[in-house]
């Protein structure tokens, strides 16, 4: 029915099929995986009998959601990213009137609601902010109890807010941690930066990769991190859990912490530019995104512990837990025929260990669903991604379209995980995977539509021929907002 809204559009099944056997073939051999070239039968979708798959009508099957973003979507909210973007780190800064203007979802929260439900949806994604709820604290505040939520008044709302959503007729996946730090967790990093750079480069023989690996802030690589994150979690499990049905503790811890601390590219920001700087904070863990991964696991092995106590407390049913976790389809530059050393290969190898599937590794044993945020495609070339115009489509922020990656990604994590006596989300108790958020920039919606049924159609494959368990799937975003640093 969803697919019937989109029929006039020109979709060739013929072009499907031919992308189909090349690109998700590469993608299965490149993880050991053997993929049966099947025939899909050509369509016409300009005829009002077209369709190209059939989710079925059970929602205990499959079932629809849109997404949203605290630091998307919230007015009134001053928090790490307005301040990171009023340092001119954020393009639209530049180029868009009014750019500090968010949506009205806090002080207007109905409006994206009912527009949410008119999709028909039946999953209404939405996060609370750590920040609001905690506005003061310190990192390394010893007593974690004294870091519990601050703000009563907008935990109240938070919760008229969840039943509003439940009351247009709408499930609630509640995300805890969506790339929104609070203020106090995050600190002016210049000195900090420079200091690493320079004595990294210079081979100071008192450096110490455990003391200067990373580049900006702290945050998620202090100690304290996880317990504070663990008192801010008490209040909302206790306040709101029994109007949640599903529950994200993070949304793209990889990416996350990766940017924020590795890169600069998120708050609190400068940009890193030293290559040796950005290596090491990437794959030592005794700093920078690996540390701040380790931090995050053992804030939701404490979370899932407290979710699971709480509602056996309290009588409630169980809530799925699980984690966002972004995959990109990625291939080195080398693969289009062009010139290109060993190093893109290696890079990819790195992606694929480091970014693809460590967090979710550490984790399986307390995940009740894998979420899989997924997007495109990413072509690498000297650690950097490539841009080739001429063989792949881009969407409008800089990201390569590809269905098919959609296939590769998730029959690689299905042929990693499904007999895993670990994984607990394929396990008999467990949920399965979500598409937790799939969408494209696009400003003059040109491409979108065709985006959508195209990766519809790769997740139907999935779903009915490689037998992946995908429960839903979960639209980015609801409406037009901020798109982080872009």
């Amino acid at each position: 029915r969803i697919l019937g809204v989109l029929r006039p559009l020109a979709l060739s099944a013929q072009a499907w099929q031919k992308a189909l056997d090349t690109d998700a073939e590469w993608g299965m051999a490149e993880a050991g995986i053997r993929l049966e070239h099947h025939t899909l039968e050509p369509r016409n979708l300009s005829s009002s009998e077209a369709a190209v798959a059939d989710f079925g009508d059970d929602p205990d099957s499959f079932w629809w959601g849109i997404a949203t973003a605290p630091a998307h979507q919230e007015d009134g909210l001053d928090d790490a990213w307005l301040r990171f973007a009023r340092e001119g780190n954020v393009r639209a800064w530049t180029n868009v009137p009014r750019a500090e203007e968010r949506l009205r979802a806090w002080s207007e929260p109905e409006t994206d609601i009912r527009l949410a439900a008119g999709l028909g949806v039946q999953v209404y994604r939405m996060g609370v902010d750590w920040g609001r709820l905690v506005p003061h604290c310190r990192l390394d505040e010893p007593d974690a109890r004294k870091c519990r939520i601050q703000n009563v008044a907008a935990l109240e709302r938070y919760e008229r807010i969840l039943r509003m959503a439940r009351g247009y007729g709408m499930k609630v996946m509640l995300t805890l941690f969506h790339h929104s730090f609070p203020l106090w967790g995050t600190w002016p990093s210049a000195d900090v930066l420079a200091a690493a750079n320079d004595r990294f480069t210079a081979r100071d023989p008192h450096w110490h990769p455990r003391s200067s690996g990373s580049g900006t802030g702290a945050m998620w690589q202090h100690p304290n991190a996880a317990s504070l994150f663990v008192a801010f979690g008490v209040d909302v499990v206790e306040r709101l859990g029994h109007l949640v049905d599903f529950w994200v503790i993070f949304n793209e811890p990889v990416i996350y912490t990766s940017l924020s601390h590795c890169m600069g590219m998120w708050p609190p920001g400068p940009p890193i530019t030293s290559m040796a700087v950005k290596v090491n904070c990437l794959t030592n863990p005794e700093t920078g995104s690996l540390k701040a991964q380790l931090n995050m696991v053992a804030a939701h092995r404490r979370l899932y512990g407290l979710i699971r106590a709480t509602e056996s407390r309290r009588g409630w049913r169980m809530a799925p837990v699980g984690v966002a976790h972004l995959l990109m389809d990625t291939r080195p530059y080398s693969n289009y025929g062009e010139q290109s050393g060993k190093l893109d290969e290696a890079t990819e190898l790195f992606l694929k260990l480091f970014a693809r599937y460590l967090f979710i590794d550490m984790l399986r044993d307390v995940l009740d669903f894998c979420g899989i945020n997924y997007y495109g495609e990413e072509v690498i070339q000297n650690f950097e991604p490539a841009t080739l115009p001429h063989e792949v489509e881009y969407s409008g922020n800089g990201r390569g379209i590809s269905a098919t990656g959609m296939v590769n990604v998730l029959a690689q994590f299905h042929s990693r995980y499904q007999d895993d006596d670990q994984a607990r989300f394929v396990g008999p108790s467990g949920y399965g995977y979500v598409i937790t958020e799939n969408g494209i920039a696009d400003g003059s919606d040109l491409l979108r539509p065709a985006y959508i049924i195209e990766h519809l159609a790769a997740l139907h494959h999935a779903r009915s021929v490689l037998g992946v368990p995908v429960r839903g799937y979960i639209h980015w975003t609801v409406t037009d907002n901020w798109e982080w640093a872009d």
